[in-house]
């Protein structure tokens, strides 16, 4: 892509507080519930019927200003109503937090508190009329009862309001329901997947817009996992008809989701209700932000709501969602890439969804920034790009994590050839 200046300022300021050891406040934070997400259950093949939960339930904790004087804060609970997967936001969409958050958690089957994770701000949906917050990306945990934070911002000159931690349970159950059920087909790892399912398209949707033709390729679309294998609840995203681009994407971003890669994929599904619970319910978000997410063990499964085939404008690269796909790897790849199953499952389907286009996977394919605040881009201004690229091409970012982003000329040659995979 065309060489652009990111914010030096920016990158001393995270460098200086990798090294630092985070301070002062204590204090107890008070527990409400922000919103819950209905879902059916997954049910074994075989089974008649199946339980009746209530998913998606977010909890919020507040946090406590910073000390008169200082820009940290610190806090720890215990004994809170389970949760798998942990967020930080604050009152402004458009604020970043300069210093160091990190969180960690405390696990109800292991006794024990995780490791700290760094997480880092989240930036994805432009032009949504929903009141939006600002937070960090979203790191899962597993079965958790216990949480810190901290949040270190002793380089900076001040801390976002309405600081707040969200807890996301995909799986509470703690109200009644009807749920689905769907059966299971399990693979030679003994690793359960969703058994592909028919095409489930909004046929009011355009294909393209602004009289834009269809396109054809020669390349098969992979199996991919509709949003009903994974049990999204269609209620809790924006009812209003999804957001189009006037051409079929032309340019893949490759993510990581920055969680655990250390998950059964099994969980998957729960994985993926969470994250969208926390894009939509705490960020305020249309809907899921990616278009495409991947599991380590290669299972596509469907994004943001719109038809998979479409043009479907995305909440993944802030500034280059028009005219892209986002696919993201459950997992965080810094130092060490993502499965071959996984690198694999992500050529197919780019290779399919830039075929649409009739582009090619080695190629270049050029798009105009369509936010005003991204660090190193000018709105309006139009921008080079490998037609797979990672989220770092398109934003001030580390993602996809360094050993993915490394990894991306052998998954554009796969792509290129996608009869051998």
């Amino acid at each position: 892509m065309a060489k652009h200046d990111r914010s030096l300022a920016r990158r001393q300021a995270r460098a200086v507080m990798a090294g630092l050891v985070s301070g002062a406040l204590l204090a107890v934070g008070t527990v409400t519930v922000v919103g819950t997400a209905a879902h059916g259950s997954a049910v074994p093949s075989g089974s008649s019927g199946g339980s009746s939960r209530s998913g998606g339930t977010v909890r919020s904790v507040d946090l406590p200003g910073p000390r008169p004087g200082t820009a940290s804060v610190h806090l720890r609970k215990d004994g809170v109503p389970h949760f798998s997967l942990i967020g930080v936001t604050w009152d402004e969409a458009t604020e970043l937090v300069e210093g160091r958050v990190r969180v960690r958690a405390h696990g109800t089957g292991s006794g024990r508190w995780t490791d700290w994770t760094d997480l880092g701000s989240e930036q994805g949906e432009e032009g949504t009329t929903t009141p939006r917050r600002g937070g960090t990306e979203p790191v899962w945990v597993g079965d958790s009862d216990g949480i810190e934070v901290s949040i270190d911002g002793r380089t900076v000159d001040s801390l976002p309001t309405g600081l707040r931690l969200d807890l996301v349970d995909p799986d509470d159950e703690t109200a009644s329901g009807t749920s689905g059920t769907r059966a299971l087909a399990t693979t030679g790892d003994t690793s359960p997947r969703w058994e592909p399912a028919a095409q489930e398209l909004d046929p009011t949707a355009p294909a393209l817009r602004s009289g834009a033709s269809a396109t054809t390729t020669t390349v098969t679309q992979p199996d991919i996992t509709p949003r009903s294998g994974w049990e999204a609840d269609e209620s809790l995203r924006e009812q209003t008809e999804p957001n189009y681009s006037s051409q079929a994407p032309k340019v893949v971003f490759v993510h990581h989701t920055a969680t655990t890669s250390d998950y059964a994929c099994s969980g998957s599904a729960a994985i993926m209700r969470s994250m969208y619970s926390y894009h939509v319910t705490s960020l305020g978000w249309r809907d899921l932000g990616y278009d495409f997410v991947v599991d380590r063990c290669g299972t596509i499964f469907e994004g943001r709501h719109g038809g998979i085939e479409r043009g479907v404008i995305g909440a993944h690269t802030y500034g280059f969602n028009t005219g892209s796909t986002g696919i993201s790897v459950i997992g965080t790849y810094t130092d060490e890439a993502p499965s071959v199953q996984a690198r694999k499952a992500v050529a197919r389907l780019a290779a399919w969804k830039l075929g649409l286009a009739g582009m090619s996977p080695t190629g270049t394919a050029r798009l105009t920034e369509g936010a005003a605040d991204s660090v190193g881009f000018t709105l309006g201004e139009t921008y080079t790009f490998q037609a797979i690229s990672g989220h770092r091409d398109g934003y001030d970012t580390e993602c996809p994590g360094q050993a993915f982003y490394d990894a991306l000329p052998e998954i554009r040659a796969w792509a290129a050839d996608p009869a051998s995979l």
